[in-house]
């Protein structure tokens, strides 16, 4: 039996291969930046930026380029990793850790 979704995927298919090229080739092309935005972030992780200002807030580390936040994402693995393990600690280079 024919599948009756063949005609509707190969309608869709260049579509989706022309949306998808450019974020594509973004990643593969464009090497990761050593500070991160808060935006840039949020895309690494999955998650909005509003996520990232709330784990500011819990002691993400980040360093300031002007008044600006940057994200050293391996510094944030160790740190969301440390929280699994239940390790709680403020790593921020620009604050005290809380005692």
């Amino acid at each position: 039996m024919p599948d009756p979704l063949a005609p509707l995927v190969g309608a869709l298919a260049p579509a989706i291969a022309a949306a998808l090229r450019p974020m594509v080739a973004e990643m593969v092309t464009e090497p990761l930046p050593t500070y991160l935005d808060r935006g840039r972030l949020g895309r690494e992780l999955c998650c909005a930026p509003a996520t990232i200002d709330r784990m500011v807030k819990d002691g993400l580390p980040f360093v300031r380029v002007g008044s600006d936040k940057r994200f050293d994402l391996h510094a944030v693995k160790a740190w969301l990793e440390s929280r699994q393990n239940g390790e709680e600690t403020d790593m921020r280079g620009d604050h005290q850790a809380a005692e």
